[in-house]
């Protein structure tokens, strides 16, 4: 083993001149067959960066987040991507680290960190992971260490001829790892030497791969990553492995076209950490969710490109800063519920790779976390979307609000869209409620369409659907800033009922027009159900979105003349199976808490009605009696007044008569 550190033998031990067992087929694990193959969508997984840094990564937290992320149905987040850290002594000199590298100068696993591996292989990781439906993903930086030089270390399948030393390109090093050379592409030692790397990660049953400073205008390295994009093709089937590069400093749009077919997907910005920004929460990198935000939105026309073996290339929008984080000290991630809706959803929509970032045990501790992670809705936009585009784009600046909206089509059903609303204010915190307009025609749905139905998936609550009767028709949905809001679009023509509902978010409890329900015919068809809609408050303990179907409105067997039959159970891609007897008690409890809420209104406004009353009529009594004490008075002045008048003049009479 070799340490690129001089002297690092001080901090971990080392066996120079140990050689690595050949890699093997029989029962010992050592030679992995080939996974199942990738699906074709953005990656999901989990990336120890954010978590553990270098200097926390280890075996037995790693198999922890490992049984974390088994407890979410198989396939949500496949893969576990050991990052920096796993072949390397921790403990800098002069920026640099103790490489821990084979006879062949390529990276193997620090025996002390990962004690499992004995130092020599990961296949009993890819094992362990794959027994839970997972994948190993590991780093790795560009070029060749500069402990490999020093070592002078022989290129596997050179018999011996070449060296390290014929594939660095001394002159030029990774800016911000400074003991990384870059690598001489025009060389036969840097293509064998790539190649022997690709077939030490098929041989541990790596199934993705993430080469470092290679993207971005501050670390642009083509050669690198074309070379090890054709090494990884040259072992790997199609399919069988995805491929990654960042960091993505100062990365820009026009550079993806001459290299999306080698990459599966691509890093976009600097480090995303836990930082909203920019106003009172501003990461030191300049790095937050509003710069992630335009980054998506200049690269979305680019999402979708032909990518590594024949799949599509992605931008990748950085990890998903949500959990317990470590980098920069111990913490909770500063993210809020709703900032993490905001995240979670825009990432899905604009179908940027979902790589989780934080320790995924301590989702035990946040119900909100498990609830967002879990929402099969949500999925099923970065799943089954495709063709995202920005619709809108408003840019938020100091005091001033902004917005994006967002629109990717449905891979199974033509007319299907996924919508996608983000209000952002730069004050972290804001829940003010902004009221965004979107055009029907927007949307591009179908000439045939009278009717869109509205799932919202980030509450999954069920909601009547609207009737386009213009042609310039214009939605608007009322939303929270600083928030996410995800909506699955199903329009249908006027002739027939859709199969699903929806409901938009709203600040508060809004009246709903009434739906009905029939009883489920006893038939291996079923036909769909139509239900009833309950005022949905928009909250933070949003739930997973529930199976919605609607019955015939006509009865079994019956179609009205001239309409189209609904189809019957349909489920939608994405949202699982269906339960009748859940759907039941769900609209049983609807319509109680529906009845009990129009109670409490009814009662409230009666008890308004009288108080308004008793205001109204206390200020007429008192005016009344004020008006008697006057009036009153008045008389009593006007018979003084007579009485006088009288006397005197019975007095002046009576002093005529006597004269």
């Amino acid at each position: 083993l070799v340490s690129a550190t001089p002297g690092a033998d001080d901090h971990e031990e080392h066996h120079a001149d140990h050689v690595s067992p050949p890699p093997s087929t029989g029962s010992d694990g050592y030679a992995m067959p080939l996974g199942a193959p990738s699906p074709d969508y953005p990656a999901r997984g989990w990336d120890s960066y954010d978590a553990f840094d270098l200097d926390g990564l280890n075996e037995e937290r790693v198999l922890k987040v490992a049984d974390a992320l088994a407890t979410i149905p198989e396939g949500r987040f496949r893969y576990v991507v050991l990052d920096e850290g796993w072949a390397e002594n921790i403990g800098r000199g002069n920026n640099k680290l103790g490489w821990i590298l084979d006879e062949y100068c390529r990276p193997i696993p620090n025996k002390n960190t990962f004690p499992g591996s004995n130092g020599t292989s990961f296949a009993y990781l890819a094992k362990y992971l794959r027994a839970r439906g997972l994948s190993l993903g590991l780093w790795h930086m560009k070029g060749i260490p500069e402990a490999a030089l020093r070592s002078d270390c022989k290129i596997k399948g050179s018999n011996g001829k070449l060296t390290a030393k014929d594939v660095a390109v001394t002159s030029r090093r990774c800016v911000w790892h400074e003991d990384v050379y870059e690598a001489d592409m025009s060389t036969k030692a840097t293509q064998l030497y790539f190649r022997s790397i690709a077939e030490l990660f098929r041989d541990w049953g790596v199934e993705y791969v993430k080469i470092d400073c290679v993207f971005g205008e501050r670390d642009w390295d083509v050669n690198s990553m074309v070379g090890f994009s054709k090494a990884l093709a040259e072992v790997f089937p199609p399919g069988h492995m995805v491929y990654s590069v960042s960091p993505g400093v100062n990365a820009k749009p026009e550079r993806v076209d001459g290299v999306s077919e080698h990459l599966s997907s691509y890093r976009i910005t600097d480090d995303l950490w836990d930082h909203w920004g920019p106003e009172g929460d501003q990461a030191p990198s300049g790095i937050n969710v509003l710069s992630v935000t335009k980054a998506l939105v200049n690269f979305a026309p680019k999402t979708g490109l032909k990518g590594f073996g024949g799949r599509q290339a992605y931008p990748d929008a950085d990890m998903l800063p949500f959990g317990l984080i470590r980098l920069g000290g111990e913490h909770m991630s500063r993210i809020l519920p709703a900032e993490a809706r905001y995240i979670y959803g825009l990432w899905s929509i604009s179908l940027s790779p979902m790589i989780l970032g934080g320790d995924m045990t301590s989702m035990k501790d946040l119900p909100w976390m498990k609830e967002l992670l879990t929402n099969q809705g949500l999925q099923a936009v970065s799943t089954k979307g495709t063709k995202p585009r920005v619709l809108e784009w408003k840019e938020p600046g100091w005091g001033r609000p902004g917005h994006s909206v967002w629109m990717n089509l449905h891979r199974e059903e033509p007319t299907w869209r996924h919508l996608g609303i983000f209000p952002y204010n730069t004050r972290k915190g804001t829940t003010d409620i902004v009221r965004v307009r979107v055009p029907a025609a927007k949307l591009e749905l179908p000439a045939e369409a009278r009717t869109v139905t509205f799932v919202d998936l980030v509450a999954g609550t069920p909601n009547t659907t609207v009737t386009i009767d213009t042609a310039d028709y214009t939605f608007e949905f009322p939303c929270r800033s600083n928030d996410g809001n995800v909506f699955l679009v199903v329009p249908s023509p006027a002739c027939c009922q859709p199969n699903v509902l929806a409901h938009p978010p709203t600040p508060g409890p809004t009246p709903a027009p009434q739906q009905q329900q029939q009883q489920q015919q006893a038939q291996p068809q079923q036909q769909a159900q139509q239900q009833q809609q309950q005022p949905a408050d928009h909250h933070d303990d949003h739930k997973p979105p529930a199976e919605v179907h609607h019955e015939d409105v006509h009865g079994a067997g019956e179609q009205p003349a001239g309409t189209q039959p609904v189809r019957p159970n349909r489920v939608f891609p994405g949202l699982g199976g269906f339960n009748i007897d859940s759907l039941k008690k769900q609209l049983e409890d609807q319509r109680r808490r529906e009845a009990e809420r129009a109670e409490q209104l009814r009662n409230d406004a009666e008890r308004a009605r009288a108080a308004s009353r008793q205001q109204a009529h206390e200020p007429a009594a008192s005016s009344v009696t004020g008006y008697l004490e006057v009036l009153v008075l008045l008389l009593v002045c006007v018979g003084i007044a007579v009485a006088v008048r009288i006397r005197r003049a019975r007095r002046h009479g009576h002093g005529i008569r006597r004269r």
